[in-house]
């Protein structure tokens, strides 16, 4: 099913009292919870950059979604993945951050904290070295970007111990 972009942005807009809104509203307003937790740290991303990572997230009974342009190109992708249209669910969003769907405020915090926890987890169990090859490798081919400017002694560290959220 496709979105019609200019009757859903409408309505956003229309409901909206702040003016525009995010370009990835429709993302969270789609969802099938009451709730939507979208974090973008920096262990989501870290394993959505990982070509184990979409088997990780099967692993977990997670749905994976590979990356795409956020706003109506992103809401479609994700209105594929099969949870999507049950009270509860969890997607990794390949390149994007960690999205958690359902019915109860303390239900979404619950598990948007317990999925970072897990996606540190994931990372911990890998080097330095094969987290920093496969990003680097990652990037290079889906951005053309350097990861070299990012390594340092702490960047596991770093990746375990914070979640940032823009």
């Amino acid at each position: 099913c496709v979105i019609e972009r200019s009757n859903l942005e409408a309505s956003i807009l229309e409901r909206s009292p702040f003016g525009r809104p995010s370009i990835e509203t429709p993302l969270h307003v789609m969802c099938a919870g009451n709730f939507v937790a979208h974090i973008h740290s920096v262990g989501a991303i870290a394993v959505g950059l990982l070509s184990g990572g979409p088997q990780w997230c099967i692993d977990q009974g997670w749905s994976f979604v590979s990356y795409e342009t956020p706003g109506i190109p992103l809401l479609e992708r994700l209105r594929l993945v099969e949870e999507y249209h049950k009270s509860l669910g969890v997607a990794l969003l390949g390149n994007h951050g960690l999205l958690v769907w359902a019915s109860s405020l303390v239900e979404c915090v619950r598990v948007t904290m317990g999925g970072e926890v897990q996606c540190r987890e994931f990372l911990k169990g890998l080097s330095a070295t094969e987290i920093e090859d496969e990003i680097s490798r990652s990037l290079t081919t889906d951005g053309g970007l350097s990861f070299e400017s990012t390594k340092s002694p702490h960047w596991l560290e770093f990746i375990s111990e914070n979640i940032l959220i823009p």
